[in-house]
């Protein structure tokens, strides 16, 4: 097994690598200066070269780099270097929200939805393209802040996630007849179970089971328990009312995250968007300005898309029918001989009758803004978290998933 580069040498012919960040059994992530450039990076690399592990990190790049929310981490490069696998990333300054859960404890409500509406501003994109990340979890979610000092967040690690079909072989010979990939916390029902043909569905799963953690400082299913006890309970169990855990939270919110968390796929929420839409009510200006993203950047699963030909059949009947409805009135007589004529006189040019019949116009359909999302009063306010020096692959490093 070739050694890992030290501090001060020159790594894969163009960065030179400058301190550790974060390590673990699985490898180590690395601060480098790129030699050229002049760009600080950072890289992660495997102690385990071995087949498995070594495709596990192609994917994930490859996945990565086709997403270009700014709610993904931004990978640049991927390579070998004396046949280790590496990753090339951004570097970032902030924190995981699961080492600012352990600063801060449970967030106000309001901060919360705001970090899972962006990042269901992030996870849209990926299950648009046909990637489901399978690992969502605090310490996949990055906290760092824009030029403008607004806080973002950043999905990190789709080192399991599941491509598109045309990589199906790939998958099978990465993953054996039964094994679990994920962390037990926040996998699914389906995902526990090592179902193969898991969708989008249990990244919203994932989604809900942060979003209680988030709030509550505590999590729905196997609390206290070992891995095996909290897997069945996430199968066989029902989730801890959010409630009960957090008075406070309003009603409509613990619904949002039971439904979430429905055992079976279909009476989740169909699309991360739509998750978005029912949480952005309890979010700031800002987690809402996150879901008007979404929607402008149309971002959408395909099944959702091949809903348009029921919204066009729909508008042509809420038009066609005051159209019927005036040209029997005018006419006063049957409604065959009206039918007949009055959705032509709607697009003919204006007669030079004295009384013409009127065309109804329909009315345009305004572009949503943040502002038109409803807002619920007594919203408490989000703290800002404290300055970190945590850097975007702290957290990545310390997952011995490879």
């Amino acid at each position: 097994m070739a050694e890992l580069p030290e501090p001060g040498t020159l790594f894969a012919n163009k960065y030179v690598i400058e301190s550790q960040l974060g390590g673990g059994a699985a490898g180590v992530v690395l601060s480098a200066m790129h030699q050229e450039l002049r760009q600080r990076v950072a890289i992660k690399v495997l102690r385990d070269a071995g087949p498995v592990s070594s495709e596990r990190m192609i994917r994930e790049g490859r996945a990565t780099l086709a997403l270009q929310s700014e709610h993904v981490v931004r990978v640049m490069d991927v390579g070998r270097d004396r046949g280790r696998v590496f990753l090339v990333m951004e570097q970032l300054e902030g924190a995981d929200l699961a080492s600012v859960l352990r600063q801060r404890g449970p967030l106000p409500i309001a901060e919360g939805v705001d970090y899972v509406l962006q990042a269901c501003a992030g996870v849209a994109e990926a299950h648009a393209r046909g990637v489901v990340h399978r690992d969502l979890k605090p310490s996949n979610l990055f906290l760092t802040r824009r030029a403008d000092g607004s806080p973002l967040v950043k999905v990190l690690d789709f080192g399991i996630s599941k491509s598109p079909e045309s990589e199906q072989e790939v998958e099978a010979s990465l993953t054996g007849p039964a094994e679990v990939l994920g962390s037990p916390m926040y996998m699914s029902p389906e995902q526990v179970r090592g179902a193969k043909l898991v969708d989008h569905r249990t990244d919203i799963w994932a989604l809900g089971v942060v979003l209680f953690r988030l709030v509550s400082g505590k999590a729905p299913f196997g609390a206290g328990m070992t891995v095996g006890s909290a897997l069945a309970s996430v199968v066989a169990d029902e989730p801890a009312a959010l409630r009960e855990v957090l008075p406070e939270a309003p009603r409509e919110l613990e619904a949002i995250v039971k439904r979430c968390l429905a055992k079976s796929p279909d009476e989740r929420f169909a699309t991360v968007a739509e998750l978005a839409a029912a949480l952005a009510p309890f979010g700031t200006d800002d987690g809402r300005a996150a879901v008007v993203r979404l929607v402008r950047d149309r971002v959408a699963m395909p099944a959702t898309r091949r809903r348009w030909p029921l919204l066009v059949v729909g508008a042509v009947v809420v038009v066609a029918i005051p159209l019927i409805a005036l040209a029997v009135l005018h006419r006063g007589h049957g409604v065959d001989a009206s039918i007949a004529t009055a959705i032509p006189s709607a697009t003919a040019a204006p007669s030079a009758s004295p009384t013409p019949t009127p065309t109804p116009t329909p009315t345009p359909t305004p572009t949503p803004t943040a502002s038109a999302i409803p807002s619920p009063t007594h919203r408490p306010a989000p703290r800002p978290h404290p300055a970190g020096n945590s850097s975007v692959v702290r957290s990545a490093a310390t997952n011995d998933r490879y």
